[in-house]
């Protein structure tokens, strides 16, 4: 960074503003020419030096169940962006549905130094985020809530009530839910709006037609294919996210006015991959914003 100083005719202290990836872009003449000697002389920032210097590493650690879920998937790679725009550099690590696991790679993440966190792994049975609140340590949780940490979420309830509300009125009226895990917030709003449909269309929620997945393509169908099964069986089916409702009966799409159709949190029929996409972005904008505004 001297060099640079020396070699653009300015102190150290403004070579550093300049190339602070964390400030706002100067786009004064004398920044430009620092950033091209800097270009020019071949200047990397010393990550180590300046961590030690500022207290901090400048990495922000994400978790998620997984990252073959499309949405999970969309919005790390939003806070990714996020955080890069701040001069901040993501690391995400995923544990499935385990309360274990989540524990080992918060605890992980956080011996490697991270800045703070954005989850979308909370479980409404989950001590962990008031352990991380009683240790001071930056998060945001992001799909799901524990109702008390920094969250980015939308409107489960209602996206639930959308969607049911979308089947009746293409003339449903025996409607079943493939559920998510009880310990999601954002499965258990579904399901609630879901209910709220039905019980204000005057609909029988049939007990046999509702049950619980893992939020899985697997799990879903085994599901779906359970209450399809039966004797007396739903001409429409309500799957709480993309992967529970992403399959088939018998591998292919059913025509005929008995068959079942899918529908998502969005309240239509189906998403599209730019749907899909908006959502993991718009959570990922506002789970980053949340941990800006956290920051300081």
């Amino acid at each position: 960074m001297r060099d640079v100083a020396r070699a653009a005719g300015v102190s150290v202290s403004t070579v550093s503003r300049v190339l602070d990836e964390r400030l706002p872009t100067s786009r004064s003449a004398s920044a430009d020419k620092i950033r091209q000697v800097a270009r020019e002389l071949g200047y990397r920032r010393d990550y180590v030096a300046s961590s030690l210097r500022r207290g901090d590493t400048g990495t922000l650690g994400v978790l998620v169940p997984r990252l073959t879920d499309a949405v999970t998937a969309m919005l790390f790679e939003e806070i990714a962006r996020a955080a890069a725009r701040r001069g901040y550099f993501a690391i995400v690590a995923t544990c499935g549905d385990s309360k274990e696991q989540e524990k080992n790679a918060v605890e992980s993440l956080l011996d490697r130094r991270v800045d703070g966190l954005i989850m979308s792994t909370c479980r409404l049975d989950d001590p962990l985020p008031q352990a991380l609140r009683e240790r001071d340590v930056p998060h945001v949780l992001a799909l799901r809530t524990d109702g008390f940490s920094p969250s980015s979420v939308g409107d489960d309830e209602l996206g639930g009530y959308l969607a049911t509300r979308h089947l009746i009125d293409l003339g449903h009226r025996d409607i079943g839910l493939i559920g998510g895990p009880d310990f999601a917030s954002n499965a258990r709003n579904r399901r609630k709006g879901f209910e709220r449909a039905m019980q204000e269309a005057g609909l029988r929620i049939e007990a046999d037609w509702c049950c619980h997945s893992d939020f899985n393509i697997a799990s879903g169908e085994q599901q779906g294919m359970k209450i399809l099964s039966q004797p007396h069986r739903p001409s429409a089916l309500f799957a709480v996210n993309d992967e529970t409702g992403d399959w088939r009966p018998g591998g292919r799409a059913p025509a005929g006015p008995g068959d079942w159709r899918r529908s998502l949190a969005g309240g239509i029929q189906r998403y599209s991959a730019g749907e899909q996409t908006a959502r993991g972005a718009d959570f990922g904008q506002n789970a980053a914003g949340a941990y800006r505004q956290q920051c300081g």
